[in-house]
């Protein structure tokens, strides 16, 4: 006998399915937060001029993806493309140390813009196609948060080993989470994802990340380098120009 096809599942039995899962495995999800999640609504913030400028294209080249694209497999080939330059700076230059190659901060750049670039497609696919859902936002976030590891290690190795500080590291890498954290406690109590401030956000960040990538891919960035010229300013004193970067970014 000829069976149906079952329906897919609703974000309701989803959620339920998942209850059922925290409940017997104890896990961080109570059942509150659970119902927090079937509930939630996403609301963005505020836009930056380079977000106005880029949202056509981004919505362009959304409405060139076919209506059975489902979001989260946007989301993931954004996640995959974030993973994947993470993965090169780790094989390259795995202690930050290392001088990496000119084709990998090439690679690694053009990675991290196509992962932010699917990134600012995906919730416009869920609503193209009238699949949003809360869980869809949950993965995206859980996307976001691997995504930064890729964003902090490029930044990392821009200019190693000139600035190739411990603590100039770790102090990327704890600044990085902690907005990110801040970011999502601010939505928790407002009800509003901030992604910018002052007319500076995220887009106009990962912008001057893959804009520097780029262009120092194209110079030396070894000892006695131009990146290498020692500078003194009032404040910081003497420092080269790969360390002022660095902590100008990290600011």
């Amino acid at each position: 006998f000829d069976r149906p096809n079952p329906s897919p599942p609703s974000p309701a039995m989803l959620c339920a399915g998942i209850a059922q899962l925290v409940g017997r495995t104890s896990g961080p999800l109570t059942e509150e937060g659970l119902e927090n999640i079937k509930q939630h609504k996403y609301k963005g913030g505020q836009y930056t001029k380079l977000d106005n400028l880029l949202n056509p294209l981004w919505t362009k080249s959304t409405e060139m993806l076919p209506m059975w694209v489902p979001p989260n497999v946007v989301t993931a080939v954004g996640g995959v493309c974030h993973l994947t330059s993470l993965g090169l700076t780790m094989v390259y230059c795995p202690t930050f140390t290392e001088v990496a190659p000119a084709w990998v901060l090439q690679v690694c750049a053009v990675l991290i813009f196509l992962g932010y670039w699917l990134d600012c497609m995906d919730g416009k696919q869920a609503r193209r196609t009238g699949s949003s859902s809360p869980l869809g936002q949950l993965f995206d976030h859980g996307c976001d948060a691997l995504s930064l590891l890729a964003h902090f290690s490029l930044t990392a190795i821009l200019t190693a080993p000139l600035a190739s500080s411990f603590r100039l590291v770790v102090a990327n890498l704890v600044i990085l989470h902690t907005t990110f954290f801040l970011s999502q406690w601010v939505e928790y109590h407002t009800h509003e994802l901030i992604h910018s401030l002052g007319g500076f956000g995220i887009t106009e960040v990962i912008s001057f990340a893959v804009l520097m990538a780029l262009g120092l891919s194209l110079v030396d960035r070894g000892q006695g380098s131009i990146l290498d010229m020692e500078v003194s300013l009032p404040v910081v004193g003497a420092a080269n120009l790969s360390t002022l970067y660095m902590v100008g970014f990290v600011i």
